[in-house]
């Protein structure tokens, strides 16, 4: 079993109307908040620009985690982490990009994410030695409220047994689909960080939703 699995919620699927008191309310019971920025050239969805973090920092007293779905977040990068993000994550070229221009950032700054047409098999080893998390998408469409893919699960046990074999560090983290039905399923895998919006946000009660999901990290 898992120890110390964190609790990223996603605002993706936010009330905009009351930003800032439907994110306060469930403030305490984050590690941190997953940003997803979309531009519709990776993605169907457009969602917001690099704005919305300074925004989220005056309100919010846990870190950010922005996830770049955009053309070029080689290009964006560096004025996210100015922003006030903590982490970003992106594709596993543009972090070994990232890596061979700044690798004075330090890799706690910077993770990947793999989408459903990423095989795991793939990556570059020097890329994983380099980032701090791996962030695997287990939806096979990239908004708000899918049902999770008990298949593409299967790469966090890949990614396991590749980062005990070599001896790596990374964190690895599970988005999409997790809500109180699979949180317990998820948790049979060696995850480190679930990535949950809708679940929590779209509940009636977000605040107690959250409560029951931190209970059930801290259980484990």
């Amino acid at each position: 079993m898992n120890t110390s699995v964190c609790l990223s919620i996603s605002i993706l699927n936010a009330d905009f109307s009351r930003l800032a008191e439907s994110l306060k309310a469930v403030d305490s019971f984050a590690d941190s908040f997953h940003i997803d920025i979309m531009d519709g050239t990776l993605t169907p969805s457009i969602s917001f620009g690099s704005w919305i973090i300074p925004v989220l920092h005056s309100i919010l007293k846990n870190p950010l985690e922005v996830h770049l779905y955009i053309r070029n977040p080689v290009d964006v990068y560096a004025e996210v982490l100015e922003n006030g993000a903590s982490k970003i994550i992106v594709d596993s070229k543009t972090a070994g990009i990232i890596f061979g221009m700044n690798g004075a950032l330090g890799r706690e700054c910077i993770g990947m994410y793999l989408l459903p047409s990423d095989q795991p098999e793939n990556i570059d080893l020097t890329t994983l030695k380099n980032v701090s998390l791996v962030n695997v998408i287990t939806v096979n469409s990239l908004e708000g409220g899918q049902q999770i893919s008990w298949d593409l699960a299967k790469k966090i046990l890949f990614l396991n047994k590749l980062r005990n074999r070599m001896d790596l560090d990374f964190r690895i983290s599970v988005d999409g689909g997790i809500n109180e039905d699979t949180i317990d399923k998820v948790l049979d895998y060696p995850v480190d960080q679930v990535v949950i919006g809708s679940a929590i946000l779209r509940n009636s009660n977000p605040r107690a939703c959250a409560a029951r999901i931190r209970k059930k990290l801290r259980a484990i």
